[in-house]
């Protein structure tokens, strides 16, 4: 993938300082943190942007802070040659017909999942509603790169200049393909990227209701599964939409990851496996569990 892979929660602020020197850089008011970025990007997030001055005046100001973090993650790109672990892994269950009953639950702001499915001939299902041979059903239950507003007009924008306000209105989603060009051209046209707020609470001040549709589909989905499988997800106590969905199944789950997060996820379900610490060591002996 190019130009590189995405980085984990703790090498992010590196990245954003280096791209958006100007609101991430050593000379800005979010410079002045960067040591607590660096140990624990969400709490600092938290505190530093949505709580403090000068960030906190009102949910539009929020929501056009997060257009630099959609613009970073929206460069990664895979290199064409279907030889990454999403295609392999969606090449695989496209062959065994297991496709069509499987739902992608995604905390990644990226669109590399569904880069390779587009590149296999698929569509996307944002919503996760439709079942048939060539959908990929992706939850991305913390919103991502690929979901825009529309033009907000100076009522809505006006609407959202307020602190604390939170406004229901159509998602857009995007194709992950040439997707930096096209954010930079929706976002000069004042659209705003639909994330979750990287803190601990993952606030979702625009779409909140299509946010918890979303999940409540991948929790569903999750619910009735016959296994599943969890991919280098750390275990973070205070997602209790991941945490509590997870407690509650009674299905064999091969988890690739750390040792650390596997002893937390294995304490909060027994029914954990630890595949391998990595994707590339881990794919062929998950795939064999098919």
């Amino acid at each position: 993938m190019r130009p590189d892979a995405p980085p984990l929660m703790s090498g992010l602020y590196d990245r954003l300082a280096e791209q958006n020197p100007a609101e991430w850089g050593p000379a800005s008011y979010l410079g002045k943190y960067s040591l607590q970025f660096q140990q624990d990007f969400e709490k600092t997030y938290s505190q530093v942007v949505i709580k403090e001055a000068p960030f906190t005046r009102d949910t539009l100001t929020l929501l056009e802070h997060l257009r630099p973090l959609a613009l970073y993650f929206s460069q990664f790109i895979l290199d064409g040659t279907r030889l990454d672990f999403y295609s392999q892994l969606l090449s695989v269950l496209m062959r065994s017909g297991k496709l069509q009953r499987s739902v992608f639950g995604s905390l990644n702001f990226d669109s590399l999942l569904e880069q390779a499915a587009v590149a296999l001939g698929l569509r996307v299902d944002y919503r996760c509603n439709e079942i048939d041979h060539d959908v990929i059903r992706v939850a991305k239950v913390h919103g991502a790169c690929t979901f825009v507003t529309r033009e907000l007009s100076q009522h809505q924008q006006a609407m959202l200049a307020a602190p604390g306000a939170q406004f229901e209105d159509r998602v857009n989603f995007l194709s992950p393909i040439h997707l930096q060009e096209t954010l930079r051209e929706k976002f000069r046209l004042g659209c705003l990227p639909i994330i979750s707020e990287i803190s601990p609470q993952k606030e979702n001040l625009f779409a909140p209701r299509t946010i918890r549709q979303i999940r409540w589909k991948w929790q569903e989905a999750l619910s009735g599964a016959a296994f599943a499988a969890v991919i280098g997800v750390s275990y973070n106590q205070y997602d209790n939409h991941i945490v509590e969905a997870i407690a509650k199944l009674a299905v064999p789950i091969f988890y690739i990851g750390g040792n650390r997060d596997f002893e937390n996820w294995h304490a909060l379900n027994g029914h954990f496996e630890h595949i391998a610490e990595t994707l590339e060591g881990g794919l062929t002996p998950l795939l064999d569990k098919f």
